[in-house]
């Protein structure tokens, strides 16, 4: 797994997405799951679900190995 906040300075979002998906493109992986939010709720009874942030996942069939991105938003 692969993650990653938006205010990460040394590594941002398109670069750590880009690098998984070069990796995937050069060892032949299949993309299982295109960009997707994911949402979180915080506890009570006025609360809405909101993003937390974006997911990918890519399946490489040789190795029998996947390989998740997954970014948190603050």
């Amino acid at each position: 797994m692969l993650y990653n906040g938006d205010v990460d300075l040394d590594v941002i979002i398109l670069e750590a997405e880009y690098f998984a998906e070069t990796l995937a493109a050069n060892l032949g992986a299949e993309k299982r799951l295109n960009r997707t939010n994911w949402n979180y709720q915080r506890p009570g009874p006025n609360s809405r679900a909101r993003v937390g942030g974006y997911t990918k996942n890519w399946y490489f069939r040789s190795q029998n190995v996947h390989l998740d991105l997954v970014t948190v938003k603050v």
